[in-house]
């Protein structure tokens, strides 16, 4: 936690984008803007799932600062976060979600089951899955109030079999990811207490870097896997793997590269490129969009 000085009682606490600015005066803390960053995915702890919005997140940020000025300690706020879990609202539109989600709709009529574009709720989770080695990722069509999830069946999304499983202690408690939050080092400026310097920052390479950006929503929450993202570290690499897909590109269909704003046009360019073996006269920013598409 940085905290710097803005005049005689104001102060901005910051930790990359995530900062808060306050004025502090005979230990009365007033938050007058902060940011949630890290945060913001994460559903109401105290929420009934009602009309009312709570702004849990400024409260988050004055737990913060009453800790750093010994107005509360770490054990009240174990107290007051330890029956509470990390949980995230998202819409099901992907196939894979939409496969694990089908066990819940075994023997339901078609008005009560999960169907497209349903909300679910996505847990996080510290512990290992021995049947995939990956860390679980609990996953359950959408309920009110969300916190009742954590008593329900799910599924790991990390697993293929899709097999239910049930127990709090699948599900990641608020607090832990509070203490991670409130201890994540600031990685872009020097120091700790005080008025930070900025860190210097040089250039020694330029990579390009595809697929996330895709479904940035989907990863923050799902994490990445291996199809997430691939780093092309030079041009002939890109060259390589578009010589490898090229079949597979003249068959595609204006429709089909739309969403990357590809035109009509510029497909049928690239198709004759191809075609006369000029691949190299193709930009790495088509090439590397198709190569999404593609693969």
């Amino acid at each position: 936690m940085s905290l710097k000085p803005l005049n005689k009682y104001g102060f901005t606490a910051y930790c990359q984008k995530r900062y808060v600015v306050y004025d502090y005066d005979n230990k009365s803390i007033t938050i007058l803007k902060y940011f949630n960053h890290a945060l913001g995915h994460l559903l109401d702890l105290f929420s009934n799932d009602s009309n009312e919005k709570n702004d849990w997140n400024k409260d988050i940020w004055y737990d913060i600062l009453n800790l750093h000025y010994d107005n509360t300690t770490l054990e009240r706020l174990y107290e007051k976060y330890q029956n509470k879990y990390a949980l995230s609202k998202f819409m099901a539109s992907n196939p894979r979600i939409l496969g694990r989600l089908s066990e819940f709709n075994k023997n339901k009529d078609y008005k009560n089951q999960f169907k497209p574009r349903n909300f679910c709720i996505i847990g996080f989770s510290n512990v290992i899955n021995p049947n995939t080695g990956k860390l679980i990722k609990p996953l359950t069509p959408f309920v009110k109030p969300s916190r009742h999830a954590v008593f329900s069946d799910f599924v790991d999304y990390n697993d293929d079999s899709r097999q239910k499983l049930n127990g709090k202690q699948y599900w990641k408690l608020f607090w832990d990811a509070f203490l991670e939050y409130l201890n994540h080092p600031e990685s872009k400026f020097d120091g700790g207490i005080g008025i930070l310097q900025r860190k210097h920052v040089r250039i020694t390479s330029i990579v390009h870097i595809g697929k996330e950006s895709n479904r940035l929503d989907e990863s923050e929450l799902f994490g990445l896997d291996d199809s997430s993202y691939e780093i092309y570290h030079d041009d002939s690499r890109i060259d390589e793997k578009f010589r490898k897909i090229a079949p597979k590109i003249l068959e595609l269909k204006p429709k089909d590269v739309k969403k990357f704003r590809i035109s009509k046009q510029t497909l049928w360019n690239v198709k004759e490129k191809i075609k006369n073996q000029q691949i190299k006269k193709i930009s790495n920013r088509i090439k590397i969009c198709l190569i999404q598409l593609v693969c």
